[in-house]
């Protein structure tokens, strides 16, 4: 239907298509638009996978920093007594806890 509005254009009215030819037509709007979609979801989810490594690399870090300063207390403070024990203070021993006692 061509209709003709008050400014002298003309425009066309057109009824929704039903049916094979509506399903290839939206079939090719959206394999038009795809390839630009699909490259900008693409890219957001490099992006949102680049921040989540960042985040998650600084707390596998700072958590296995704690872990291994916590497991390694023990020798730690053996080595401070050990570094305290001198020639002239050779009686003193070092005291070791038994921990599969507690």
């Amino acid at each position: 239907m061509i209709g003709v509005s008050g400014n002298g254009q003309s425009f066309k009215v057109t009824q929704p298509q039903r049916g094979p030819a509506a399903l290839t037509s939206r079939r090719s709007e959206r394999s038009s638009r795809g390839p630009r979609q699909s490259a900008a979801a693409l890219h957001q989810l490099l992006v949102n996978s680049g921040i989540a490594f960042g985040i998650m690399a600084v707390l596998s870090i700072v958590l296995a920093w704690l872990v291994a300063g916590r497991a390694l207390l023990p020798l730690r403070t053996m080595t401070n007594a050990a570094r305290e024990i001198s020639a002239s203070n050779l009686h003193r021993r070092l005291s070791l806890e038994d921990r599969t006692t507690s």
